[in-house]
């Protein structure tokens, strides 16, 4: 999988063949398709990646008792991380025009389903359209826009770490949706504890 994304990501998804994906890693082709039945496989499977732990992290969160601004905090934080750990781009394979396809709708599908535990979290946040000085759907769309944006300027090969650009952007979350400095100084507390208590549950990987 890590070889077909960098192949994806270096040579763009349809130059890529499944014969240079099995020659990188050492197999037959026929050994390849043994695992995935298809290439499209391959990138779907590679999509979801971008998405599914960050959503594990959202449906846990749903189950404790969090405060929007903690939560908030929280979920931008895991998926800005999740998004950036990585050592290939995973994410920005969603820009690939392929990903478009219509077979590929399960990643959108779950990435619209992410998007909305964004907006969950900012209506509690801000119950009032007028508190957040713009509609709810474009605030929604410029904090999950904000977290997304690491697709296209983070640098693995730079020193900044993925845990501080997690950070950053979590906190840049909280500036979107108004928060003064002491309630996102609360949030930012509560919400390290959170990441730190699923982190626990989960254990290593």
């Amino acid at each position: 999988m890590q070889t077909a994304a960098a192949l994806f990501a270096a040579s763009g998804y349809a130059a890529t063949s499944t014969r240079q994906i099995a020659e990188r890693v050492g197999l037959r082709q026929a050994s390849l398709f043994h695992h995935f039945g298809h290439k499209d496989e391959i990138l779907a499977e590679l999509l979801d990646r971008t998405v599914r732990p960050a959503l594990a992290f959202a449906r846990w969160l749903g189950t404790q008792q969090v405060s929007p601004a903690a939560g908030l905090y929280a979920l931008s934080w895991w998926d800005t991380h999740n998004l950036c750990a990585n050592p290939d781009n995973l994410g920005a394979l969603q820009l690939l025009p392929e990903s478009r396809n219509p077979r590929f709708s399960p990643f959108w599908e779950n990435r619209a389903g992410l998007r909305g535990r964004y907006a969950a979290f900012l209506a509690r946040l801000i119950p009032s359209p007028a508190e957040a000085g713009a509609p709810a759907e474009l605030l929604t769309d410029l904090v999950f826009g904000l977290v997304e944006s690491v697709l296209t300027w983070f640098d693995r090969a730079a020193a900044t770490t993925p845990e501080e650009v997690a950070d950053a952007v979590a906190s840049g979350c909280l500036g979107l949706a108004g928060l003064d400095h002491g309630a996102i100084v609360s949030a930012i507390s509560d919400g390290v504890a959170l990441v730190e208590a699923f982190a626990s549950e989960e254990g290593p990987g």
